[in-house]
């Protein structure tokens, strides 16, 4: 589980140092997913300083070109941060770049005898994505449930992650 690399601010176009470790360890070693927990890049998109609406987004798909190394060897399994989910068209992008098994709001995936869940708490913790429904806690709360629910009977974990505490 990782989260929150971001850029480099001052480079504005290089990643952080944890790339070529994960690529060594993902060339070395055997990885039965890569668990994201959010805020995969911060300004992927250009944004008008006056407006404050995203005016390109030319830097996505460099950013997807540099997690290739990991994505296309291990499962990406991701929730979104408030960098992936504030603005509409990071969302956009941020939604149809990764398949899950299910909405990447939530959903959840088993390896062995663990049942990963996610659930993204941004319009709960944020609500000031102005395009996005109100927000919906009790819906989550009872997909959690419902979910656990369906866990296979190997099952002896489940183990509930995103970007957001489930304290907040």
């Amino acid at each position: 589980m990782i989260g929150d690399w971001g850029v480099i601010k001052e480079k504005k176009c290089e990643y952080y140092d944890i790339f070529p470790l994960l690529q060594k360890r993902i060339e070395t070693e055997t990885f039965a997913a890569f668990i994201f927990l959010g805020d995969m890049a911060y300004n992927l998109c250009d944004r008008d300083n006056d407006t404050k609406k995203e005016t390109s987004c030319a830097k996505y798909p460099a950013f997807l070109n540099a997690i290739e190394f990991l994505t296309s060897k291990v499962p990406f399994m991701p929730t979104l941060g408030n960098h992936d989910y504030r603005y509409p068209s990071t969302r956009k992008l941020a939604l149809s770049s990764f398949p899950v098994p299910g909405d990447i709001n939530s959903y959840s995936f088993e390896i062995g005898n663990i049942r990963f869940q996610t659930v993204n708490f941004y319009d709960e913790v944020y609500n000031d994505a102005k395009d996005l429904p109100p927000p919906t806690l009790p819906k989550k709360i009872s997909w959690l449930q419902k979910d656990i629910k369906k866990r296979s009977p190997q099952i002896k974990w489940v183990i509930p992650f995103g970007h957001y505490p489930f304290y907040c």
